[in-house]
Formats: structure tokens, sequence, C-alpha cells
């Protein structure tokens, strides 16, 4: 999350809350926030995403892909659980981006408030499955894929997968990609 955090924030002046659970992984994050002066635009919540508030176990050093802890992870820690709309309870997102390592459909579970923000227009799956597709079809949304190479979006054949764009209000969504400029990035166009 943090090359994304980084990117929409530095690069597209997008206001972003990046959650990350692991207080190593957040402190990293927050350093890079602060060494780009991001401050104002990227804020970091040290928590886990989930379907209720409490604590949960999360696996330790295993860098990107540590996750919540299954019972063969070996090392864990406990942290804060959070839900998608406690952690935007005062905000009102255009677009979310969720990588949670597999516990997306849990997250997606209690975001019944996020859901009803006519802002909403988009959220991004890392892990797919056909729970995750009911709850957000059931909120409106629709799965569709995103190929950077040729800069365009195209609906989805099937209810699972990865990196998936689920797109509410599709016609404004797609008009609104095709009228964005590309960003150039260390050399690359996005």
């Amino acid at each position: 999350m943090e090359g994304c955090t980084v990117l929409a924030s530095g690069v597209c002046g997008a206001r972003t809350i990046a959650i990350e659970p692991d207080p190593k992984t957040a402190a990293h994050l927050q350093r890079n926030i602060d060494e780009n002066g991001l401050g104002d635009l990227a804020t970091v919540a040290r928590t886990a995403m989930g379907d209720k508030v409490g604590e949960i176990s999360y696996s330790v050093g295993q860098d990107t892909t540590n996750q919540v802890a299954i019972s063969a992870d070996t090392e864990v820690q406990a942290v804060s659980l959070s839900t998608l709309d406690m952690i935007h309870k005062d905000e009102s997102p255009s677009d979310i981006k969720m990588d949670v390592e597999g516990f997306e459909t849990k997250a997606l579970q209690d975001a019944m408030s996020v859901f009803t923000e006519h802002s909403l227009f988009a959220i991004q799956l890392e892990t797919v499955d056909e729970e995750a597709c009911g709850l957000l079809a059931d909120a409106g949304f629709t799965q569709f894929f995103y190929v950077p190479s040729t800069h365009s979006i195209f609906k989805a054949q099937s209810g699972r997968g990865s990196n998936s764009l689920f797109v509410r209000q599709a016609l404004m969504v797609i008009e609104r990609q095709a009228a964005t400029p590309e960003r150039h990035f260390y050399g690359r166009s996005i």
C-alpha cells in the first residue's frame, strides 16, 4: 500500500488513508509520507481491517505478506481491528483500494455506511471471491478490470480474480478515466 499511497497523494494530489496494522511497516510508511512532504494529504491508520472493532492476531516478520494470523503462523502480535465504516466515519471517499491479504470479505461485511456514500464510485480489491462480489453487487457495484498499458477498463466476465475494480456509475468512471491525462513518474506513464 505504501507505493499506492505515495503515488496517489504525491503524483495525483489525492487525499489518502493508508491502513497498516504492522507497527514497523506503519512507521516506515509514515517516514516516507513525511520525507515526501505529504503529511497534509496522507494519513496512516495503524489498525487491521475486519468486520468488527477489537483486537486480532497478526503475523510478524513477513514484510508485505503479513496478514491476519491463522493457527499455523508461528510469530504473531496483537493489533487493533477496526471496520471500514469506523475508519471512514468522518470521510467521504471517492475510491478505495483494499489489499488486506485475503481478509477482504471480512472487511467488506461491516461497510454499509461507506457503501451508501454517494461520493464512492470505485473499490479495487486485491483478492476477490464470490462472497465479496455479492456484497459489492448488493451495494450497486459491477466488476471491471483496469489495463494500465492501454489506459482502459472493461467489464469482468467472472466473479473471482485479483486486482478487480468494482465500479458504481460505470459511465461516469469510464468518461473520467478517458479524460484523465497520463502522469509521468520516473520515466513511466501511468
